[in-house]
């Protein structure tokens, strides 16, 4: 009876030491074709999620480009010249509750865009990027040598930066 109750507590008791061979590999290629398939449908679904999100990004990218005419160069222009995209602490921006200053920062930026573009003119480059995405302004103000680029996207046009241009 006990020899019995023993055999029935290992199912593999009476296996050859072929047969418990030969079952140790099916285990463990049951084991390897598992985790392979769970790293495939990892990287599948990860790969699914992403070219299912792409188009609804582009799409949303699309939706809330900004139109070329909502771009005012002179108003942009005039924004950069009065230290408006720089930090807080930039020594050239002109210091929050300190009137004289920012007025006078308001009047330079207004004289020197209006002198500028009367006396020059300015060129106005607009491209589109990924496919109307987003776009590329470029303002190039031939009379106070300097150039500004920006990128309208998320209905809002963003300074990318202001340089002298060499010609």
């Amino acid at each position: 009876a006990n020899a019995n109750a023993n055999a029935n507590a290992n199912p593999f008791a009476e296996l050859s030491e072929e047969d418990k061979q030969k079952y140790l590999q099916y285990a463990m290629t049951a084991l390897g074709v598992w985790a392979l398939l769970k790293v495939l449908s990892g990287i599948v679904s990860e790969t699914l999620l992403f070219f299912l999100l792409l188009p609804g990004l582009y799409l949303y990218g699309i939706q809330t480009c900004p139109e070329n005419s909502s771009f005012d160069a002179k108003k942009e222009v005039k924004r950069v010249l009065r230290g408006h995209h720089l930090p807080d602490d930039h020594p050239n921006k002109p210091r929050r509750g300190n009137w004289f200053e920012e007025w006078g920062a308001k009047i330079t930026a207004s004289v020197a865009t209006e002198v500028g573009a009367a006396a020059g003119g300015y060129e106005l480059e607009m491209t589109p990027l990924l496919g109307g995405v987003a776009t590329h302004a470029t303002v190039t103000l031939p009379m106070l040598n300097l150039t500004c680029e920006w990128v309208g996207c998320h209905h809002t046009w963003y300074h990318l930066r202001t340089y002298t241009a060499n010609r």
